[in-house]
C-alpha cells in the first residue's frame, strides 16, 4: 500500500493511505508531499479505529447517541449522577434490549449476524 505524507512533527507524521485512511506513523525523516511505499502503521490502532466506526454506525441505526453513559442534559443530572443511583445498571442499551456484537475479520470489524 501507498501512503502520502500530510503533516510531520519531529517524532511522528501523519499519513494517508490509498483507502482514504489516515494514521499515525512515526517520523523517520519524512517531508510533506512524500509518497511513501510502505509506513510503520499500527495495526492495532487501525482496528481499533474500525471498532469505533462500526459502534458509531450502529449507533445510528439505532437512533442513539453512541455513548451510553451520557445522561439526558433536561433531566439535570451528569452521567456519574445517573450511575450513583443505580441508573445505567442494566447494560449497553437497556431501554432498546438491543446489544451488538462486532466480528474481527481480516481489513478491520464488522457487526455479526
Amino acid at each position: 500500500m501507498r501512503y502520502l505524507v500530510m503533516e510531520c512533527a519531529p517524532s511522528y507524521a501523519v499519513v494517508l493511505d490509498e483507502a482514504g485512511a489516515w494514521h499515525k506513523v512515526p517520523n523517520l525523516g519524512y517531508e510533506v508531499g512524500q509518497t511513501l511505499e510502505h509506513a510503520l502503521v499500527d495495526e492495532a490502532a487501525a482496528v481499533r479505529a474500525d471498532l469505533v466506526r462500526a459502534e458509531d454506525e450502529l449507533a445510528a441505526e439505532d437512533g442513539t447517541d453512541g455513548d451510553a453513559g451520557s445522561a439526558d442534559p433536561a433531566a439535570g443530572a451528569s452521567g456519574a449522577d445517573a450511575r450513583a443511583d443505580g441508573a445505567g445498571d442494566a447494560g449497553p442499551d437497556a431501554a432498546a434490549g438491543k446489544t451488538a456484537a462486532l466480528e474481527l475479520v481480516e481489513g478491520g470489524v464488522q457487526p455479526t449476524a
